[in-house]
């Protein structure tokens, strides 16, 4: 099956085909956090661009599957840095592929290899908060990403116990200081 132009569409399409060649491979990111929503959503339309995703396979297992699926890889940087990370083209369009390999890395490692199984489509909604926390550079899309994780959370219903120290101790001021700017 080819590639298909609607990314939310394309989104499960990689998780079906991942899970039916043993792969765990979970949404993070702004689909990720679209699909956690619910109703919310329509008072945040946006476009997606990318797809991000943490897989718990090794590195030639995932390369492997998404060429199988019709991307091509981002070679030197899949070279460089194919074992915590890889970047996958589609080549019809802008699109890409993000995968984290078993953890979440940017500012901060966030194991999630053995959590990848508490939700089968995206990683589980406290650890998309802490891999949105960690950002240092706050951009206009935050305050609403943020508001729409504490929007989905059900009264009475705790998230799965996680905890990160915050690159920024002062992350929920600054999710304010952006909605006043950017309302």
């Amino acid at each position: 099956m080819p590639i298909l132009p609607d990314i939310l569409d394309e989104m499960n399409r990689l998780i079906e085909a991942a899970r039916a060649n043993s792969i765990l491979l979970r949404a993070i990111g702004g689909l990720a956090v679209r699909i956690k929503s619910g109703d919310i959503q329509k008072f945040f339309t946006r476009e997606y661009r990318d797809l991000d995703f943490v897989a718990d396979s090794d590195r030639k297992r995932i390369e492997s599957f998404f060429l199988k699926m019709g991307y091509e890889s981002n070679k030197r940087f899949n070279l460089l840095n194919g074992a915590k990370r890889q970047i996958y083209l589609d080549p019809n369009s802008e699109r890409h592929v993000d995968v984290f390999v078993r953890n979440f890395e940017m500012c901060h490692k966030l194991p999630m290899n053995d959590r990848l199984h508490l939700d089968p489509i995206t990683v589980p909604l406290a650890d998309m908060l802490l891999s949105k926390a960690q950002i240092v550079e706050l951009n206009q899309r935050m305050p609403s990403i943020s508001l729409r994780f504490f929007s989905t959370m059900k009264r009475g219903r705790m998230m799965p116990a996680r905890s990160i120290w915050i690159t920024s101790p002062n992350y929920v001021d600054r999710i304010g200081v952006c909605t006043k700017q950017h309302p």
